[in-house]
């Protein structure tokens, strides 16, 4: 895993250890519920649980989004550090977008039910401020993060 420090980093709540509202914004067009947990983590004492009763026509459909931006580049690699799990195998869409612009670069992670860390190179097709995105509707069950850093 590479993750300096220093750079700037969208994510303002990384750990979810006070709440899982900080620094985070969550979408629902579809019935969803967003939760801290403190029952299973891999980083600290908490994580971020996103639960999904029936998968949505779009992966979109439901998303967290780090309220947090950072300034991108046209082609400029960038890369998103977190951890996740997932109740059953799935796959995760990890999404850059730009305000006005809309989606500049995506990567799909495979989770299973056992904690991982991930780290996604993002090449974005597009400049401006971007936030960090997971697109959570794809499939239904519980997906969960922690330690996550844009």
């Amino acid at each position: 895993m590479i993750w300096i420090g220093s750079a700037p980093d969208a994510s303002t709540n990384p750990d979810f250890e006070t709440d899982v509202t900080s620094g985070w914004t969550f979408v629902a067009g579809i019935p969803a519920t967003l939760t801290r947990d403190t029952s299973t983590a891999a980083s600290g004492s908490a994580s971020a649980h996103v639960h999904v009763p029936v998968a949505g026509d779009f992966n979109w459909r439901v998303n967290l989004n780090t309220i947090g931006t950072i300034s991108i580049g046209d082609g400029r690699a960038l890369s998103a550090t977190f951890w996740a799990r997932s109740s059953a195998p799935r796959t995760l869409p990890v999404v850059v977008g730009v305000a006005g612009v809309g989606e500049v670069a995506r990567r799909t992670v495979d989770l299973t039910t056992e904690w991982r860390r991930h780290q996604v190179e993002l090449m974005p097709r597009g400049a401006g401020s971007a936030s960090l995105s997971f697109f959570l509707a794809g499939a239904a069950g519980d997906v969960w993060l922690d330690d996550v850093h844009f």
